[in-house]
């Protein structure tokens, strides 16, 4: 028990660490500008290994937990949070991976119960929920086997929205704006028409792109309004522009060769000096004063690579921003020759990461457009940062312009106040069970009351603390050992005033996240068909990589004496049983009294402290009644310790620790409040190699290479795999962060063609 004493010393220490460093976090954000507070925060992102599945296949997920201040792995936190959500944001499976500085992987079953739909994947850190922040990606199940009612958009109309760069639409002066064609799900629509003045004339011919926008510039006339004139097979539509602001300042930026313009202009007061806050993430990069007309020169190099933020800023005001990127819009995607493989061929390839990095790789069928993908570095630096992500609608190879146009129509993620205290710590090397011990009548705190965990079937993963002021109580467990049931009980009290109210770890509620119509062509569903075909067949030849123990042996208490009943002559009660074999134990011969008296040893006469005696059936905490009652004829030992029992400043007058046959005696005792916990997966591997000679299982993966958890020590990356059976385009894709802290996602895209005979 020097462990779990120790996890009680490191938590407690672990606390007062915490609670100073957060003290210190207020302190700094407090002294910042609000525009750009620099928080200590973890940030998740997790790798897919597809983000379009059929039920029946596994999902596979790598993830990476990182400062949001310095973008490096984050060692805080050592559990991951993942919840799969349906349309409705309802959980439909969750899961738990362990986190090894920073990173974990994991998997997750598509049942065939899943209908077809959209779904979400939520991970997060229990540090992260003190702030509300969690990681948020879509993805696309389709069940072959059931009938799919896509739910129709009654609205044919686009969306049209108007943005001025800058913020507000400056009479007098120079503009630019952004027109905006948008479906129900934020897809961009081509529309076509013209911008028009009240009197009729012509200010721009409108036509938008592929993401739906198209920008013009001009100079609006005071009290003169606007509008689109757009054209469809339906007829003319009109939409009104923004009117003019006769008050107002705004800001335009400009690139030119090597060198940003921030044109400001005004017209609420000529002599204003403004405020020029430049902002990388949530540092302040530079600060400059501006007229309320003056144009401000910023050298590309003199900023970090990225997305960048200027605030205009008046009397600590802010009047407006600009968001705009910094540095080239390469993803990651090989723009190499694309070459060929036969099926069955093991492939030796080589991707380029030229620093020092942790990452993940996965080889798997493009089986739809790769439009819908995102990585790392363009999620870390567009999606998590703005309200809307722009990276669905943008693609792997967007142009400057197309960036640019959306992030004008872009907004910030909001700035969430920091809490004034932390109510959840980090899981630091141990699980985490919290709560609060209340009066079953009227919800009242009970302090300074003892209260354990306790884990089914583990004899030596068992914790206690004391309830505070307020009846709150944090206690530690093992999470690597396998196990699905515990009790939290008090241990004073087993039964009767006393009520636990424990926090959930996964979050309660989510937000209603936005969904898309699957629209199931017949190109789409021959690829269904033939996948569902292709992945009952690997069903049906799956081999389980791992065989579960079932001689599971319990850990004798270190100094307790074990008494396997199988060595002594079968007494008919088990109140027989400790009478006439186990010394130690004291118990009454009268069959209505249920209590242990433990004959003590290494206590000093004179020693008047009290204390119970813990008692354990099947690793549960449980009153002598509990054990007194058993058949004798289903416990297979006991052990005890007549010893003086410590966890910290906690102590019992030993141990009685009874194992029965199944293992599993405890799980229907009412005692505490039972708590089920949630599988902790520590990583996921998948691969095959095959020999064309011997090998006659048919091999029609999809998924090729899923290798979690590589450790590269810089330059070229050996990636080793085999292909299946199946033909058509695959990727093979590397994400991870390097040791500098910055995102690497690297793509590169192979053909797998059928054997010539």
């Amino acid at each position: 028990m020097q462990i779990i004493w120790y996890i009680k010393k490191t938590g407690f220490l672990g606390l007062r660490i915490l609670t100073y460093l957060f003290i210190s976090v207020l302190l700094i954000s407090r002294g910042e500008q609000a525009y750009c507070q620099n928080n200590v925060r973890e940030s998740v992102y997790i790798q897919l290994s597809s983000n379009d599945l059929i039920v029946g296949e596994t999902l596979y997920f790598s993830g990476y937990v990182y400062s949001e201040t310095t973008g490096k792995l984050s060692s805080l936190s050592s559990l991951l949070y993942i919840d799969l959500l349906d349309e409705n944001s309802k959980s439909v499976a969750r899961t738990q991976i362990s986190l090894e500085d920073g990173h974990g992987s994991g998997k997750l079953y598509i049942p065939t119960e899943f209908e077809t739909g959209n779904y979400h994947v939520v991970a997060y850190t229990r540090w992260m929920k003190n702030f509300g922040d969690l990681f948020h990606k879509r993805i696309t199940i389709i069940n072959p086997y059931k009938t799919y009612y896509p739910v129709s958009n009654n609205s044919k109309q686009p969306k049209i929205d108007f943005f001025a760069e800058g913020g507000h639409l400056v009479s007098d002066v120079k503009n630019k704006v952004i027109i905006r064609a948008s479906d129900h799900v934020d897809n961009g629509k081509v529309i076509r028409g013209r911008v028009i003045d009240k009197s009729g004339n012509t200010i721009a011919q409108v036509e938008t792109d592929s993401s739906g926008c198209f920008g013009f510039t001009f100079i609006p006339k005071r009290n003169e309004s606007y509008q689109l004139l757009s054209e469809s097979k339906s007829g003319f539509r009109f939409n009104d522009m923004p009117g003019t602001c006769d008050e107002c300042a705004r800001l335009l930026v400009e690139k030119k060769a090597s060198n940003y313009i921030i044109d400001v202009k005004s017209n609420i007061k000529k002599d204003a000096q403004y405020e020029l806050l430049i902002c990388h993430k949530q540092d302040t990069i530079k600060r400059f004063l501006a007229g309320s007309n003056s144009e401000t020169l910023i050298a590309k190099n003199d900023l970090p690579k990225g997305l960048i933020t200027v605030h205009l800023i008046l009397n600590d005001v802010e009047y407006c921003n600009r968001i705009f990127w910094n540095g080239n819009l390469d993803f990651g995607v090989s723009k190499g020759d694309v070459k060929s493989y036969t099926q069955l061929e093991n492939v030796s390839t080589t991707v380029f990461v030229d620093k020092p990095a942790n990452v993940s790789i996965s080889v798997s069928k493009v089986y739809t457009s790769t439009n819908s993908e995102i990585n790392i570095i363009s999620y870390e630096e567009l999606d998590a940062q703005l309200e809307t992500p722009v990276t669905r609608i943008l693609g792997n190879s967007p142009s400057d312009q197309v960036l640019d146009n959306l992030l004008i129509c872009s907004k910030l993620q909001p700035t969430k106040p920091l809490p004034k205290t932390v109510t959840l710590l980090p899981e630091y090397r141990y699980g985490i069970v919290q709560g609060n011990l209340l009066n079953v009548e009227d919800d009242r705190p009970i302090s300074n009351e003892v209260i354990g965990v306790s884990l089914l079937g583990i004899n030596d993963n068992i914790s206690f603390t004391q309830t505070d002021s307020m009846g709150r109580f944090i206690l530690m467990y093992d999470y690597n050992i396998p196990h699905s049931l515990g009790s939290i009980t008090t241990i004073n009290e087993m039964a009767g005033s006393n009520k636990i109210v424990l926090e959930n770890p996964f979050y309660d509620k989510y937000p209603q996240f936005t969904n898309t119509i699957i629209q199931l062509d017949s190109s789409k569903v021959h690829q269904i068909v033939k996948r569902s075909i292709a992945n009952q067949v690997q069903n049906a030849y799956y081999l389980s990589d791992s065989t579960k123990n079932t001689q599971d042996k319990y850990e004798v208490l270190s100094g307790s004496r074990s008494y396997v009943l199988s060595n002594y002559t079968r007494f008919q009660t088990i109140r027989d049983t400790f009478i006439e074999i186990i010394p130690e134990v004291g118990v009454s011969k009268n069959e209505q009294k249920f209590d242990f008296r433990m004959r003590m040893e290494g206590v000093d006469f004179n020693d008047k402290q009290t204390a119970p005696t813990l008692l354990l059936l099947d690793g549960i905490f449980v009153s002598a009644k509990d054990i007194l009652e058993l058949s004798p004829y289903t416990v297979e030992r006991i052990d005890v310790l007549n010893r003086r029992y410590y966890f910290g400043g906690i102590f019992f007058n030993g141990v009685i620790s009874v194992h029965t046959f199944k293992k599993d005696a405890s799980k229907n005792i009412s005692n505490g409040e039972q708590v089920r916990f949630t599988e902790t997966q520590n990583g996921s591997f998948f691969g095959f190699k095959v020999n064309q000679t011997l090998d006659r299982i048919p091999h029609y993966e999809y998924l090729l290479l899923w290798q979690p958890n590589v450790e590269h020590t810089g330059g070229e990356l050996k990636i080793n795999f085999t292909t299946s059976e199946v033909t058509g385009l695959f990727q093979i894709k590397v994400e991870g962060i390097d040791v500098n802290g910055v995102p690497v996602s690297k793509t590169k895209y192979f053909y797998v063609e059928p054997v010539k005979n």
